[in-house]
């Protein structure tokens, strides 16, 4: 008891007992204090009153400055709700909302407006019913809710606090406002209650800028003096309009019993012209906790410290016993609540918005509120615009932010396979936008979003999952019309994935998407049906079903009959349907015998080295029984789908092997297939009973569960990894070939450098034989011509030689004699000049006086040439001077096209309709990168292929040609188009050279066109008229295109054509060969390469006798589809269409060739591909796929075009439509592609222009395939 009495008063003595004493007290009374304090602020409310002017684009801001200012109640006017949807606020819960009733006119649009409350989570509240306003107020919105607070310490009761919203639009009656203001507060203040909002009212009282008060201000006055209401303003501003001037209609009033306890204060600036008001207010009773919801910090955890901890807790803890299932499994859920809670960090804020930290964004917001309190002090015009300014930079650059934020998010971390459950839940949050192809659109861009893989998995299993629910039951007995409002949707949603425009067609549009139209879905999931029925037991529900005959009472049809059709049209109604394998053990089946193992340990996992994988597979299958019989199996099926078989290798503990091969029907997946082979093999009669256990190598997990549920009867012991095994295939598939390689495609593996180098070889070889000098600069003394030598020339007699003493670098006629060879020769009468055309000369070496009968242009008087062909003469003169004017088409010489020739601006191209359409030719615009124009073949199946032109630079020398009309030869039908392309951005069609014309020569499929200085046109045929093969030329006038005959002596011909070029110089004509037209027409196919039906020779041909001199036999050839040589004879370029790269070569020195350059554009090498390289000398692994634009390249190149100044290379990727079927299909599905090539002319390199495209699968009927192009002359 004495340890409670008070202390003693003191009375002097004990000083020490004194200083104890005050010390007690000293620290009691700080603790006091601090109690005081703490009660003080934990029994504070705060309460946010704003007009947002619109809420929905500034949640972010609103967000975070309420969370910093720890607000309770955010009292929000005008902020501007979506339509059927609120807008939240974390943290916050909404206690009331109202919204706008009606517009400006009765029949007008009811817009703006709207008002709600939130209440911070952990706050009791209740819906106020009562409006506090007239009844007949039809324009004033209102809102509010009551405020349930813990009773203080003097009451049992609870404490209630009253909140109102109010906003009171602005009324300007008249004929665009037929609103009427009826504006009067009826509420009488009974309890402790708060009235807040925008009034849109004046008064001096709550105004200090307010000289003269309006009416609503004047009446909102009267009723606070009558009715005891206080007004916490301050008369400070709260708005500023656009115009500069402020004033305060938000006003908030209160009961003055509250006033006491109400402080009343001007928050910052949140982007809305008006300013927030805030309420402080004290309570009587303890403000409760925050109450925040926890959040696992997930990325933040110990994953590795919570399995073992629950592993061990498991482990060391035992069930009681006779435990049930719920009890076992509050046990389980309660370790695992404790390891989380040790594990898993929690924090109860959320995460800031990926933007809400941009540093642009904060600099904004900063700016925006410092100009806003600039205006407090500085009412001058320039701060009023500098606030007005920065307001809307703020605005702007959130919404930049939060773009910015949202694509980068989009492109990253959704654009992935694995975030396909953030793509769930970005999906979900947009539910309230229709039709779900419009969310679809809102998730990528042109330069930003998913990409095409992942947007098809999206539509797919979003859009079209929604549209096809249950549909096998329904779309099949759907009417058109209703299955065309499913194509539609799903027509927009391909559109969406592939970026196509509205005016795509529907089938290139599906095909690019990947997706199928729902009339041919309804179709494929009708027979599903059927063969499910059929495959189900007897007796089975749906199986009666399927089999019932039952007569037609209605027009509609459903799965049973269109399945039937569906089978029927494509003739396999009579295929038998095998039952199916499927046989669910119930739970309660004894498995014991059969054990999977599936996990070879950590150090398989696939972020492991390659060695280390390879190492614990193989301990794993060190730990299996040696008495085991051991089963490699595989399957496959054609395209997946059809004539599936598989195959099995079984070796015994004997070490006896054996294979096997089963069929599995005409309709079987691969995994159906290996399925079969492995049954097989287990029910194999030399397998014996596997009492030593079984080990199954295979690819797939759900081939395994299905042996599971078939064999339960078996011991098998299967060692298998999806990843490694597979790892371990692949490296073994490079070093061994392959037995089951189709031997029809090992050609497409041998390398193009062979044949290069062969192709090389040859060339050297013949140019030793035409005995060509090689260059040797400088020279000597030594290697001027004696005259000796003079002499022993017959023709050269009587020619004098002068002796030179002086140093010689240079001897024109010596070593360097093939420059001054005369190429042509003009000879006149005597004493006219004459002129001469040198290989080293662009223009003419003209000796003699000059002649009034030729003019500055080269022609006579009368516009003929004045060149002509003739045997070079003997006249030298020292007057002699270059005579080198622009005559006729083309380029004076190679190097003059090189350096004068202007940049490519058009190009033409045949375009191939592969569906049995019509052909045309594509006029490119190559700085547009499009087709601006198509000149359409009048028949089909024509097969554009190669062009050439009436005149070249062979006709440089005639004044009279011009280049203004395009052959085109078509393999196909036979024909040859000749179309005039003096208007070159329209071509129109000329003439046509019809098939009867050439089969009356006994000759068809022509192909290479080359014009000849003659004027005529030489072209190519490979067939006679029955398709055989038939390597000949016929001539086309160069004027009126008639057929002249053909150009071989007589009946002379190669056993095959293809390409071809002309020297006159030396005489010669050399053709290459492709195979006959009824060979190759149908594809490539093994057997006629071994019929001899492909050629292998180079034909040489006399060209002043056009006869058949030689034929020198090149072997097996490869698919080198196009080559080329620069204009300065330094770079030779080829495709290689089977492997897909276009290589460049330097051969300056041409016995001696470098490749100086490759790039690899598709190809049939590619990783993931229909080839698989398991030997290569040239690269240590296959090249990636290549995307441009986002579009993968399906082809491989094959025609080549460079431009004049040799930077510029051109590729598309079509080499012959049954071929490019055969080899390339989805190429011939999707379109082909021209590309650009950058070319360093300087060192050599390859590199592909990523911002050039040329797309032909956007045409207007569907993709194309584009073949040779040209380069529109712009002389």
């Amino acid at each position: 008891m004495n340890s409670l009495a008070p202390p003693a008063a003191d009375t002097g003595g004990g000083v020490t007992g004194g200083r104890s004493g005050g010390g007690r007290r000293s620290r009691r009374a700080k603790k006091n204090r601090r109690y005081r304090r703490n009660c003080r602020v934990r029994s504070r409310l705060l309460i946010l009153s704003w007009n947002a002017e619109g809420l929905r684009k500034k949640t972010l801001e609103v967000q975070r400055w309420l969370s910093d200012n720890k607000v309770d109640v955010a009292v929000i006017q005008e902020a501007q709700l979506p339509a059927k949807k609120n807008i939240a606020l974390p943290g916050f819960q909404i206690a009331s909302v109202a919204r706008r009733v009606r517009g400006r006119r009765t029949d007008g649009p009811v817009k703006g407006g709207d008002v709600v409350i939130y209440i911070r989570d952990g706050l009791s509240f209740t819906r106020l019913e009562d409006r506090p306003l007239d009844a007949s107020d039809d324009s004033t919105e209102w809102c509010g809710a009551r405020l349930l607070l813990p009773p203080s310490q003097h009451s049992s009761q609870p404490t209630t606090i009253d909140i109102h919203n109010i906003y009171r639009p602005p009324i300007r009656t008249g004929e665009s406002d037929e609103r009427e203001d009826r504006f009067a507060l009826t509420l009488r203040p009974t309890s402790d209650c708060i009235i807040t909002g925008d009034f849109n009212a004046h008064h001096p009282r709550w105004d200090h800028q307010c000289d003269d008060a309006d009416d609503v201000g004047r009446r909102l006055a009267a009723w606070c003096e009558a009715g005891d209401w206080s007004v916490l303003n301050s008369g400070a501003p709260t708005h500023a309009d656009y115009r500069g001037n402020t004033g305060a209609p938000d006003v908030t009033v209160c009961t003055r019993g509250l006033a006491r306890r109400c402080a009343w204060s001007i928050g910052d600036d949140l982007g809305s012209d008006h300013l927030p008001q805030l309420v402080e207010v004290v309570c009587h009773g303890g403000r409760p906790r925050r109450i925040r919801k926890t959040k696992w910090a997930f990325h933040k955890a110990d994953w590795v410290g919570f399995r073992d901890g629950i592993e061990r807790t498991l482990e060391t803890s035992s069930p009681p016993p006779g435990a049930t299932t719920e009890q076992l499994l509050a046990v389980f859920s309660q370790t695992l609540l404790a390891h989380s809670v040790e594990m898993i960090p929690r924090g109860a804020r959320a995460d800031p918005k990926p933007w809400a930290l941009d540093p642009e964004l904060v600099r904004a917001v900063a700016e925006r509120r410092e100009a806003r309190d600039a205006m407090r002090t500085d009412r001058s015009r320039e701060a009023r615009e500098r606030w007005l300014t920065a307001k809307r930079h703020a605005a702007i650059t959130e919404d930049k932010a939060k773009t910015r934020s949202f694509r980068d998010f989009a492109t990253t971390t959704l654009n992935k396979p694995t975030s396909i459950g953030l793509v769930t839940k970005v999906l979900r949050k947009m539910e309230g936008v229709r039709p779900r192809t419009a969310q679809l659109k809102k998730l990528t861009g042109r330069s930003w979003g998913l990409g095409e893989q992942q947007l098809r998995t999206v539509a797919n299993g979003y859009v079209r999952g929604a549209l096809e629910y249950a549909a096998a039951a329904w779309l099949p007995a759907a009417s058109p019309s209703h299955v065309e409002l499913i194509d539609r949707e799903l027509r927009a949603a391909a559109r969406a994935v592939t970026g196509c425009t509205a005016s795509t067609p529907v089938h290139a549009l599906m095909s690019e998407a990947g997706m199928t139209d729902a009339w041919s879905r309804r179709q494929a999931l009708a027979a599903r049906m059927v063969g499910l029925a059929a495959s189900l037991p007897e007796g089975d529900p749906l199986r009666s079903v399927g089999e019932a005959v039952v007569p037609r009472r209605l027009k509609t049809t459903g799965w049973r009959e269109v399945g039937a059709a569906a089978l029927a049209a494509a003739d396999a109604q009579d295929i038998p349907v095998e039952a199916r394998l499927h046989h669910t053990l119930p739970p309660w089946a004894d498995n014991s015998t059969v054990h999977f193992h599936l996990d070879l340990g950590p150090r398989a996992r696939r972020a492991a080295p390659e060695d280390v994988r390879r190492a614990a597979a193989e301990e794993r299958i060190r730990e299996l029984p040696e008495e085991a019989v051991w089963i490699w199996s595989d399957g496959s099926a054609e395209d997946g789908v059809a004539n599936g078989g598989g195959g099995a290798l079984i070796r015994t503990p004997t070490e006896d092997d054996w294979e096997l091969r089963v069929p599995a029907g005409r309709l079987c997946s691969s995994t159906r297939a290996e399925l079969a082979a492995l049954l097989a093999a287990l029910e194999a009669p030399r397998g014996g009973c596997y009492s030593g256990g079984c080990a199954i190598y295979s690819y797939g997990w759900s081939l395994l569960g299905r042996l599971l549920q078939l064999r339960s009867g078996l011991q098998l012991r299967a060692a298998v990894d999806h990843c490694c095994l597979l790892d371990c295939r692949r490296r073994m598939m490079r070093f061994t070939v392959v037995e089951l390689l189709d031997p029809s495609r090992l050609w497409r593996l041998r390398p193009a450098v062979l044949e290069l180098l062969r192709l090389a070889a040859d060339w050297w070889a013949a140019e030793e034989r035409l005995n060509v000098e090689r260059f040797r600069i400088p020279v000597t003394q030594s290697d001027r011509c004696r005259v000796s030598e003079l002499r022993a020339a017959a023709h050269l007699q009587g020619v004098e030689l002068h002796e030179v003493d002086a140093p010689v670098e240079l001897l024109l006629g010596s070593n360097c004699a093939t420059l001054i060879v005369p190429r042509e020769m003009v000879s006149g009468e005597k004493e006219r000049p004459e002129a001469a055309r040198t290989r080293r000369s662009g223009g003419r070496a003209v000796g003699g006086r000059r002649s009034q009968s030729v003019d500055a242009r080269g022609c006579g008087r009368r516009g003929r040439p004045a060149a002509a062909h003739g045997p070079p003469g003997p006249h030298t003169d020292s007057s002699m001077f270059r005579f080198g004017a622009r005559t006729g088409p083309g380029y004076a010489s190679p190097r003059d096209a090189m350096t004068k020739g202007p940049r490519e601006e058009l190009i033409y191209v045949p375009c191939i309709a592969p569906a049995g359409r019509h052909d045309y030719l594509a006029t490119v615009d190559l700085n547009k990168q499009q087709v601006v124009h198509r000149l359409v073949m009048p028949h089909k199946n024509d097969e554009l292929h190669h062009s050439g032109w009436n005149a070249c630079s062979s006709c440089h020398g005639d004044c009279s040609r011009r280049r203004d009309r395009l052959v085109l030869p078509a393999i196909g039908s036979s024909r040859v188009y000749i179309a005039d392309v003096s208007r070159p951005r329209a071509p129109a069609l000329l003439t046509t050279v019809e098939p009867e014309e050439l089969a009356a020569l006994n000759v068809s499929t022509p192909h290479t066109t080359h014009c000849l200085g003659t004027g005529d046109i030489m072209i190519s045929t490979m067939g006679d008229r029955n398709g055989q093969g038939r390597g000949t030329f016929i001539l086309l006038d160069g004027k009126t295109f008639k057929l002249k005959g053909t150009w071989p002596a007589g009946d002379a011909a190669a056993p095959f054509g293809y390409d071809f070029w002309y020297q006159p110089y030396f005489d010669v004509l050399i053709s290459t060969e492709w195979g006959a037209p009824a060979a190759f027409s149908r594809g490539l196919d093994p057997a006629d390469l071994a019929a001899g039906r492909y050629g292998t020779h180079l034909n040489v041909w006399g060209w002043t006798s056009r006869r058949l001199l030689q034929r020198i036999d090149l072997g097996a050839e490869g698919v080198m589809t196009d080559i080329l040589l620069s204009l300065d004879d330094r770079y030779l370029y080829f495709s290689n269409w089977a492997h897909g790269d276009v290589r460049q070569y330097d051969v300056s020195d041409p016995r001696r060739p470098r490749l100086v350059g490759q790039v690899f554009l598709g190809g049939s090498i590619v990783r993931g591909g229909p080839v698989t390289v398991t030997r290569d000398t040239e690269l240590t692994a296959q090249p990636e796929p290549v995307y441009i634009k986002g579009r993968r390249i399906e082809g491989a190149p094959q025609m080549l075009q460079l431009s004049l100044d040799g930077r510029r290379l051109y590729v598309t990727d079509s080499l012959y439509s049954p071929w490019d079927k055969q080899f390339y299909p989805q190429m011939v599905k999707r379109g082909t592609m021209m590309l650009q090539i950058d070319v360093d002319t300087e060192r050599g390199g390859l590199s592909l222009n990523k911002e050039f495209l040329v797309d032909f699968h956007d045409e207007p009927d569907g993709p194309v395939l584009a073949h040779e192009m040209r380069s529109v002359p712009t002389f």
